[in-house]
């Protein structure tokens, strides 16, 4: 069940708590954005610093501002003097609790069974990766993947060997697409994605015949005995008109296709598309030639 939004904790740092507000007043907003982003386990240490920090003294500032005037300039030279001692620890622990978000970031972004990356995190990639495209002219190629038969494998080997025949999967995926820019996840059960960026056509198909050998190559042991799968793969090209579902679309058809015939194979749905519109044509052709 999906966490509920986190409240974004709340900062009074008023004009009159001077030290505090000129030197710790951006770093203790920061930690609050920090604490609303990350998950609710991650955040209690983030609010924790936060609570220290507007604890104690300022308290006691805003305790003494209506009786007794010249103890509240003393708390605020003192409160001057302990934000310059500490503003530099501030930052170093502002700059680990960055790195700890971007460490809960990218794994929110993963599948936890195959490490690689997930739907939505494919989604919001995918279709940045398409408005790239766009407005460089760069080529982008979407392949859609999807494991034969394993239904089959769970029901006679038990679902712990299909979960090890997914990361073998995965694995394989990865070490065939390796580039910085390409982009493997796992998009659902045993379908899986691969974006390329600036692949040529007579690559992407060298790709592709490449990982269908690799896997048919791949064995995977586990407890219930040795596993060999074959995949279907389908992929599709970029257009000037396409949206990031137009493009999916037609590399979802070619896996369907690829599936229909015969599986272990991989169909081009731009010629499969092109096949087709060559044969309405001929046949328009031929029926207004009699």
């Amino acid at each position: 069940m999906a966490q509920p939004a986190r409240k974004r904790p709340t900062l009074d740092v008023s004009p009159c708590e001077g030290g505090v507000g000129a030197v710790c007043s951006e770093l203790l907003h920061t930690l609050a954005a920090l604490a609303a982003q990350v998950a609710p386990a991650e955040a209690e240490r983030i609010e924790a610093l936060l609570g220290s920090a507007l604890a104690g003294d300022v308290d006691a500032v805003r305790r003494g501002l209506s009786h007794n005037v010249p103890a509240v300039h003393a708390k605020l030279e003192q409160h001057e003097r302990a934000a310059r001692r500490t503003s530099e620890q501030l930052k170093r622990e502002l700059r680990t609790m960055q790195r700890e978000l971007e460490d809960a970031r990218e794994r929110t972004a993963r599948d936890p069974l195959t490490a690689i990356y997930n739907r939505g995190a494919f989604d919001a990639m995918f279709a940045q990766q398409v408005e790239l495209a766009h407005a460089t002219g760069q080529s982008l190629a979407l392949l859609m993947i999807d494991i034969d038969h394993f239904k089959q494998v769970n029901d006679r080997y038990g679902h712990s060997a299909g979960d090890h025949v997914l990361r073998a999967f995965a694995e394989v995926l990865s070490l065939s697409f390796c580039r910085a820019r390409d982009v493997v996840a796992r998009y659902g059960g045993e379908e899986f994605a691969v974006v390329l960026v600036d692949a040529a056509p007579d690559q992407l198909a060298q790709l592709t015949r490449r990982l269908l050998s690799r896997v048919r190559g791949t064995r995977v042991e586990t407890r219930a005995g040795s596993v060999q799968v074959t995949c279907s793969l389908g992929f599709a090209q970029i257009r000037p008109d396409d949206s990031a579902e137009s493009l999916l679309e037609r590399a979802d058809a070619a896996l369907y296709a690829a599936k229909a015939g015969g599986r272990d194979r991989a169909v081009d749905g731009d010629a499969r598309e092109r096949s087709r519109s060559e044969r309405v044509g001929a046949l328009l052709a031929a029926r207004a030639a009699r």
